[in-house]
């Protein structure tokens, strides 16, 4: 393969504190080079000017004759480049082979003068590429801009691969309500307690023709409802469509289970029990009864099985995951920390997509990010994604408490990341088990 190929650049990947940089190298071709060093000489020996001329690029000074825009109240000083006809001439050639190069395209020139937003993935095998935000509306299921990469598929670890902790939560006697999930179908269960157990089913068109699909299991925050599907995530306009590692099988199932009302110490409250660690927890157990329905109809690819959620649900996400290491491929958690967690197999925990907020006064940044580096040190495969109260990324978490005060640090909790969910799912798509799709 030619050395300019874009599926080929390489990355050059600093660290900044505790933020993770990609930035791509400026793709060069010989021509590209030629004019370079006459443009660089001709700056530094133009008959023109002197060597110290090249300063006046870089830096202002005094003597030098000065460009002044004015910006607000602000001036600026900016020296012109002294340059013959011929150097003139070589500039051009040079700008207009680096944006319109053969082995490139406009977009790589941002790549010289701009972060990427791609986060790397940490404990991903040597000479992976980092997992990049999708950019056009047309779904993707690599990070490769010619061609989709195929998943890794990752053995089924059998377990149990948690250390037991904790007991089960009480009911409380109001049991929540049957939720109201637009364009959904509702299943109904019953644990072995007779508490009514509901989940929503979130379909693409002609899902019968389709199956076997990937199935993604979403696990709502505290108080919230399975409705948060269609209410608050873009994961209903990606259904019909995304590939998740599967060409042949585009779009995929979301199932939605709803937890229970709980009795805790601050108030009832509609959460999930991820204080109960262990196989024998009602929620997970639940989650299994409602998965094994959707098997049973044939709607699902048993190697593209994942999780996520948001909040408390993140960690109910990575706790069905872990717990069932055979059964789901990776997870995805917004707004959550399962660092309490503790692995105990000898291969490293499922691959996890991790955003958080900078600023998040019931998930605090630094605990996440502690979290994240126990899963360095476990070379588990991680997308880690900081947030500002928006979608942007933040370098660094947000430690000063007059800016983040706890009103803004408790709404950004609640807050899902709207418009993160291709990131998610892109590196989701990446892996899959090596089982048999129908696999029994």
């Amino acid at each position: 393969m030619r050395r300019g190929r874009r599926t080929r650049n390489k990355e050059f990947k600093p660290e900044t504190g505790n933020a993770r940089i990609a930035v791509r190298r400026f793709p060069v071709s010989g021509l590209h080079s030629l004019f370079f060093v006459l443009f660089f000489l001709l700056g530094c020996r133009s008959k023109h000017g002197d060597p110290d001329d090249l300063r006046g690029v870089f830096e202002h000074s005094a003597a030098s004759e000065e460009f002044k825009p004015e910006i607000g109240n602000a001036r600026i000083a900016v020296r012109r480049f002294p340059a013959s006809g011929l150097h003139s001439l070589f500039f051009v050639l040079f700008v207009l082979l680096g944006c319109r190069s053969k082995h490139g395209d406009p977009d790589d020139l941002r790549g010289v003068f701009e972060h990427s937003a791609a986060p790397l993935v940490a404990g991903a095998p040597s000479g992976s590429a980092a997992v990049k935000p999708a950019k056009s509306a047309k779904p993707r299921a690599s990070a490769s801009d010619d061609a989709p990469m195929a998943p890794l598929r990752r053995k089924p670890e059998p377990g149990p691969c948690l250390k037991e902790a904790g007991e089960a939560a009480a009911v409380d006697r109001h049991a929540a309500k049957r939720p109201a999930c637009r364009r959904a179908e509702v299943l109904e269960e019953r644990d072995p307690d007779g508490t009514p157990r509901y989940a929503c089913v979130f379909t693409p068109d002609g899902v019968d023709k389709r199956a076997p699909l990937p199935l993604l299991l979403f696990f709502h925050g505290q108080d919230e409802s399975p409705a948060k599907v269609s209410k608050e995530t873009e994961l209903r306009s990606l259904d019909d469509d995304y590939e998740l590692g599967e060409p042949a099988h585009r779009g995929f199932v979301v199932l939605a289970p709803q937890a229970r009302h709980l009795v805790r110490t601050a108030g009832p409250a509609t959460v999930f029990d991820v204080g109960h660690v262990a196989q024998a927890n009602a929620d997970v157990k639940a989650t299994d009864r409602f998965v094994a329905l959707l098997e049973r109809r044939g709607w699902v690819d048993r190697r593209r099985v994942y999780a996520m959620g948001a909040g408390q649900g993140g960690e109910m996400a990575a706790l069905y995951a872990m717990l069932h290491a055979d059964r789901v491929a990776a997870f995805a958690t917004s707004a959550a920390n399962a660092g309490k967690l503790r692995w105990t197999c000898e291969r490293e925990p499922p691959p996890a997509a991790v955003i958080y907020r900078a600023c998040d006064a019931v998930t605090a940044c630094l605990d996440v990010e502690q979290w994240l580096q126990a899963r360095d040190d476990a070379r588990a495969p991680t997308l880690s994604i900081r947030l500002g109260s928006a979608n942007h990324v933040e370098p660094a978490c947000e430690l000063n408490t007059t800016t983040c005060r706890h009103e803004k640090g408790t709404a950004n909790h609640v807050r899902w990341p709207k418009g993160r969910e291709r990131d998610m799912l892109e590196f989701l798509s990446r892996f899959s088990l090596d089982v048999a799709a129908g696999a029994n």
